[in-house]
């Protein structure tokens, strides 16, 4: 499967995956010493916004799975997931008046002659 390149996402999205997985990664690392905060899993969902922010951040963490091939899988189905979540949803443009003709004309009474 094809990654997303960056030039893609914009710099206002990688901006903000790259702020929000920072904040993450503060809080992940607090949740690692406090209860109540799931630190292994904010960690893991930082690392996933930082790897889609930057190439750089996706090398290292793709470097750091290589021992556990199960725990790349899972990352990078998550890392689908986001950008899944990023892509600009596309309008479907419907022709209403061709809808419309069609629900308008009538089956012909039984008997008439067919066009």
């Amino acid at each position: 499967m094809a990654r997303r390149h960056l030039s893609e996402l914009g710099i206002g999205w990688r901006v903000t995956l790259t702020v929000a997985g920072i904040v993450l990664l503060i809080v992940g690392f607090a949740g690692l010493a406090l209860p109540g905060i799931q630190g292994v899993v904010t960690l893991v969902f930082a690392l996933v916004l930082l790897s889609i922010a930057s190439e750089t951040t996706h090398r290292l963490v793709r470097r750091g799975f290589r021992r556990w091939p199960q725990g790349w899988r899972r990352f990078l189905r998550g890392r689908r997931w986001v950008e899944r979540h990023l892509r600009p949803k596309h309008k479907v443009e419907v022709d209403h008046e061709a809808g419309e003709k069609r629900d308008d004309q009538e089956a012909p009474p039984p008997g008439s002659p067919q066009p």
